[in-house]
C-alpha cells in the first residue's frame, strides 16, 4: 500500500508541474496570437526620420532583460505607469556587438535628461522602414516585433535596427524599423 501511495504522490506532483508548464505555455502562445493579431493588416511601409535627442541608456545582455532595462529608463525619465505626457521614444539597438542590446530612452521635444546619465540618442534616417500603430501597448511588446519581423518578411523584407518603440501620450504605441531586401 505504502508504494502505491509514494507512486500516487509522485504522479500527482508531476502532474501539477506539467499542468503548470501547460498554463505557462498556452499563456505564451495566446500572447503571440495577440501579437500577431494586433499587427495584422496594420504594417505599412514607411521612411523614418533621423533622430538626434538626449536620453538615458542601458546595456543588457539579450532580449529577456530589456524589459526590466526599459521600465528602469522610463522611471529615470520620470515616466512611471501609464500614458507618458509626451511621446517617448525607445531604441533597442543590438547590431555593434551582438553580444549585448543598448536600450536607449528620451523623451521627444524635451530638452533631454539633466543629469550624468544623460546621452545622445541618435538614429539615421531610414528610406524604407516598416512600422505598425497600436492603439495601447500590448502585454509583451515582443510578440508584436516577432510580428513585424514575420509581416516584413512576408514583404521580402528583413527588418536591420536599430528598432524603434514611440510610446505616444494618448497610449498607443508605434514599433518601427529599417528593412532591407532579404537578399542583402
Amino acid at each position: 500500500m505504502a508504494l502505491l501511495r509514494e507512486r500516487e504522490g509522485s504522479l500527482a506532483e508531476r502532474i501539477a508541474a506539467d499542468s503548470e508548464a501547460l498554463a505557462e505555455v498556452r499563456a505564451r502562445l495566446r500572447a503571440v496570437e495577440d501579437g500577431h493579431r494586433a499587427t495584422r493588416g496594420a504594417v505599412e511601409e514607411v521612411a523614418l526620420p533621423a533622430v538626434d535627442v538626449v536620453g538615458v541608456a542601458e546595456t543588457v545582455r539579450d532580449e529577456t532583460e530589456i524589459p526590466g532595462a526599459v521600465a528602469r529608463l522610463l522611471a529615470a525619465l520620470g515616466v512611471d505607469g501609464g500614458a507618458p505626457g509626451s511621446d517617448v521614444l525607445l531604441a533597442f539597438d543590438g547590431r555593434t556587438d551582438p553580444g549585448v542590446v543598448v536600450v536607449r530612452a528620451a523623451v521627444v521635444g524635451a530638452g533631454g535628461a539633466a543629469d550624468a546619465a544623460a546621452v545622445r540618442l541618435v538614429l539615421p534616417a531610414a528610406a524604407t522602414a516598416v512600422a505598425v500603430h497600436l492603439p495601447e501597448l500590448l502585454a509583451s511588446t515582443a510578440d508584436a516585433w516577432i510580428a513585424l519581423d514575420d509581416a516584413a518578411a512576408s514583404r521580402g523584407l528583413r527588418t536591420t535596427g536599430p528598432f524603434r518603440q514611440t510610446l505616444h501620450a494618448n497610449g498607443g504605441v508605434t514599433l518601427a524599423t529599417p528593412v532591407v531586401p532579404l537578399a542583402d
